[in-house]
């Protein structure tokens, strides 16, 4: 495998022509797909800081592609924050896309919460913490408004996820696609039904904070199999220990697909708690290109330099959209001190987009372009 890396290419790939592309601006991510002759999908959702316009969205129409008419699959890989912003304009403009959702969060009771709050005034549902619940509601109320205009769309469009499930396949110029799930686990499910259901409010009771979820269980894994090559998209799943969730029980599937990825997108912004030593050996070949996101903000900012380390030992390249390791500018004393006051814990974000490209037509030709602050390390 010959890898070569170069200035982002900003054209239509061709027919034949596969490319991922992950995007991080340090507090969110997002992929842009090709499987071939001009259909695409969009994994996740992620905003410019200063536009706060959808990074995906903006990329297609970049390179001369009709979101509308070309994205075939928009998946949403589980409800946090840093994985919806502007996922609702997504929904919006992709309307020839089919809309993939962990199941788990959606039983009936929790879009029924949902929807009572989110459309009526004064009574919408208020994130203390993030504009994540938010988010999810505008989702839901264009997917009501397409589905009350057309019976056929909730069956034809709307796609809950759970592992071992065949999202997308096609063939494209004797090149066989496929994308499937390799998560949630149906215990992942189960639990995720049961919390929420903890949610609903008592009689003459409101609620008007949903607590934000502290694991990532419910990821959506996918594993893409672009005819010879495969990728292995890690969310953000994280590492249970336990047989019945996250990467062991992906692991332990008897029909996982046993294949060995080429192109790995590490778990969780490489963080020690999305590793599973298991996956790099069952699941990824010895040399695979990996890249990651970096998550910057906050009491910890990841991936951390033993996380690097790590990473390195099992791949032979490896890329991150932004390494959250930045120097503090130098301030007057005074603003500093006031700095001090406000928040014990600072960290430089920018306004600039890692961007990690990834075009290939078979796994000997694998082309790595990248933009800063994305960078090989």
């Amino acid at each position: 495998m010959q890898l070569t890396s170069t200035d982002i290419e900003y054209c239509i790939p061709l027919q034949n022509e596969f490319e991922i592309s992950l995007f991080g601006p340090g507090v969110g991510e997002c992929i842009v797909a090709h499987l071939g002759d001009n259909k695409w999908i969009i994994v996740d959702s992620c905003c410019k800081p200063k536009s706060k316009e959808p990074i995906a969205l903006e990329y297609l129409n970049q390179i001369g592609v009709n979101p509308s008419e070309s994205v075939v699959l928009f998946i949403v890989t589980h409800w946090h924050s840093d994985h919806i912003r502007g996922a609702s304009k997504i929904v919006k403009e992709c309307t020839s896309a089919r809309f993939g959702y962990p199941s788990a969060l959606l039983k009936e009771e929790f879009l029924k919460l949902v929807s009572a709050y989110s459309g009526i005034p004064n009574n919408r549902i208020i994130d203390k913490e993030n504009s994540g619940t938010i988010e999810f509601a505008k989702i839901v109320n264009i997917l009501f408004d397409r589905c009350e205009s057309n019976p056929k769309y909730k069956i034809n469009q709307l796609v809950p996820i759970q592992s071992d499930r065949v999202l997308y396949s096609s063939n494209v110029t004797n090149a066989n696609v496929s994308i499937r799930s390799l998560s949630p686990s149906d215990k992942s499910y189960h639990n995720s039904i049961l919390e929420f259901a903890s949610l609903l409010p008592k009689q003459n009771e409101m609620i008007k904070v949903i607590p934000s979820p502290t694991k990532n269980n419910n990821s959506v894994v996918l594993w893409i199999d672009f005819n010879i090559t495969q990728a292995l998209l890690g969310s953000d799943l994280e590492e249970t220990n336990d047989p019945l969730t996250g990467w062991t029980t992906i692991i332990n599937s008897p029909v996982r697909p046993h294949g060995k990825a080429s192109i790995f997108k590490i778990p969780h912004h490489g963080s020690e708690n999305g590793h599973s030593h298991d996956v790099w050996g069952k699941m990824v070949n010895s040399s695979p290109v990996s890249i990651l996101t970096s998550k910057i903000g906050g009491q910890n900012s990841i991936p951390k330099i033993p996380d690097i380390e790590r990473i390195k030992k099992y791949s032979s390249e490896i890329y991150c959209t932004k390494v959250p390791i930045a120097a503090k500018p130098k301030r007057d004393h005074t603003v500093e001190k006031m700095f001090k006051v406000i928040a014990k814990n600072r960290t430089i974000i920018g306004d600039k987009i890692g961007h990690i490209q990834i075009r290939f037509s078979d796994m000997s030709n694998i082309k790595v372009n990248y933009q800063y602050p994305a960078e090989k390390l």
